[in-house]
């Protein structure tokens, strides 16, 4: 039986005070929703948050960015809920949150695909800046569409069409940074900082074309975010599934702090 005194409610701009002091509270956790909360006008067309409360407080939050989803919940009793306002989304691609969550929602969604990856986070104090071997160039607009390609054509990436519209928004919207080595005229490896926001931001897509992995691009795009933005006095998190890239990034300073999972629906 759903329990409809916690009714799922959609957020507003004058709301987003209230919802960010919630989110902070796990910063880390809550990156992509705070990068996002801060950045954008809940107005726009590609963005929707909604809100579960108990006793007036804040308890569970959901966003959907394009077609992808993410939820935070503190209360348990608020997932069937939040799975019935991802279920009205017959274009929803996926949702993503804290693997605890994700694992509860299962029973409610139809999941076609279940990912599971460590959160890892890197502080000022944490960080071990590294001596760069190749010289990454930061990206600028004009960049988006030759990295997009080089991304879609990154075996472990899964890229697809569905992705190109959001693709590049950090840069566009000034909300990230990305940077990219070339071996010649190619783009052989690049790094993305997303959902940047006031404490810290999500470093994803870091890729490198198979013949030139273990030659030390990946890390010097890495260090070169990393870098960037504890100057600013903000942390770095992102999520990793192997070993060899867990080594990675620990050796620049990143530590694991919690689990994240992907639901894929198509």
């Amino acid at each position: 039986m759903i329990n409809m005194v916690m009714k799922v409610t959609k957020c507003n701009n004058s709301e987003k005070e209230e919802l960010l002091d919630f989110l902070k509270l796990k910063p880390a956790e809550n990156c992509f929703l705070i990068g996002d909360i801060e950045n954008f006008n809940l107005d726009e067309e590609f963005i929707d948050i909604w809100l579960l409360k108990t006793a007036g407080r804040v308890t569970s939050v959901l966003l959907r960015f394009y077609k992808y989803y993410i939820v935070y919940c503190e209360n348990e009793k608020d997932i069937e809920n939040i799975c019935l306002q991802i279920n009205k989304d017959k274009n929803c691609l996926n949702v993503a949150g804290i693997e605890e969550t994700i694992d509860k929602m299962a029973a409610f969604l139809p999941i076609k695909e279940l990912k599971r990856e460590f959160l890892a986070e890197l502080s000022k104090d944490s960080f071990k800046n590294q001596e760069a071997i190749h010289k990454p160039i930061k990206a600028k607009e004009s960049d988006i569409d030759e990295l997009f390609e080089f991304q879609k054509n990154i075996e472990e990436f899964s890229l697809t069409e569905d992705s190109r519209e959001s693709f590049g928004k950090e840069i566009k919207s000034n909300t990230g940074r990305i940077y990219f080595c070339r071996y010649g005229n190619d783009i052989v490896s690049s790094a993305t900082l997303t959902a940047e926001n006031s404490i810290n931001g999500m470093i994803i897509g870091v890729a490198t074309t198979a013949e030139y992995r273990r030659k030390g691009y990946a890390k010097s795009c890495m260090n070169a975010l990393c870098k960037e933005l504890v100057t600013d006095g903000k942390a770095a998190i992102l999520f990793y599934r192997n070993t060899d890239a867990g080594r990675l990034y620990k050796s620049i300073g990143f530590k694991d702090i919690n689990r994240w999972a992907i639901a894929s629906f198509k």
